[in-house]
């Protein structure tokens, strides 16, 4: 049961990692592209979570109409 435990933290801390540089790649992006500035970076994590749960409602749909 500990070893699954910590295999599921190792995981979601993967996943966390992965997300959060994803996300700060895109920041980067923006910044470089964009002359008008007015998102912060919280402001922008904020876009991309939503967007992040956009995604993973379509997704988890798909899977469950091909059944």
């Amino acid at each position: 049961m500990k070893q699954r435990l910590g295999k599921i933290m190792k995981i979601i801390l993967g996943m966390a990692i992965f997300y959060f540089a994803a996300c700060l790649l895109g920041y980067v992006t923006y910044y470089i592209t964009f002359s008008d500035r007015s998102l912060s970076f919280v402001n922008f994590l904020g876009i991309y979570a939503i967007i992040l749960q956009i995604v993973i409602l379509v997704t988890v749909s798909m899977k469950n109409n091909d059944k």
